[in-house]
């Protein structure tokens, strides 16, 4: 939650509330004393949801890591009982970056004209996660060329785009909605 907003309420998030609850001994009271700096101090839900379908993912640097967190909390969230580890795992773009820079992935572009393309490679929905070998060994040139290794993983946010019949803009407009969903409900505070 304090990801989305700025630096300041991080640090009063953090610092000022454990100044504020160090003295207080109950554990009840300290849980909603936390709870209640968190709510006031970070965006609200919607503020979150919101800003989840509207970004784009940047996976460069250091917000590789960040987005991968997102996908693999949206993992987790799906199975309560699974941990995914980060070390061993990738983040695949569904419709590929360059569907418009490569001649190998023509077909996809017969999903979408360029500009609806540009405005949603990078959203949330078209993102999922990988094993490093299944993404080394992936046939990008179509979606249905991906099905069997969407179909064969044991990522469930993956194995769920099976589900759609086309990727194209809508696909990944509703999936990025579905998505932001989940995380809100997976960060909400009660």
């Amino acid at each position: 939650r304090t990801q989305l907003g700025d630096i300041n309420a991080k640090r009063d998030v953090f610092y000022t509330t454990a100044s504020q609850i160090e003295d207080i001994q109950d554990p009840g009271e300290m849980r909603q004393t936390l709870r209640q700096k968190v709510r006031e101090k970070t965006p609200s839900d919607n503020l979150i949801k919101q800003t989840l379908i509207d970004k784009d993912m940047n996976i460069h640097s250091g917000w590789r890591y960040r987005v991968r967190l997102y996908l693999a909390s949206i993992e987790e969230y799906r199975d309560s009982s699974k941990l995914v580890r980060l070390d061993n795992i990738d983040i695949e773009h569904i419709a590929p970056r360059k569907t418009f820079k490569k001649d190998r992935y023509y077909q996809w572009r017969r999903k979408f004209d360029k500009e609806e393309f540009m405005n949603h490679r990078r959203k949330l929905g078209n993102l999922t996660l990988l094993k490093e070998n299944e993404h080394k060994d992936l046939d990008e040139t179509s979606f249905g060329d991906k099905m069997n290794t969407y179909r064969n993983t044991s990522q469930i946010i993956t194995k769920e785009i099976t589900k759609y019949n086309n990727w194209d803009a809508e696909a990944i407009r509703s999936r990025t909605e579905r998505m932001a969903e989940d995380l809100v409900e997976r960060w909400s505070i009660p």
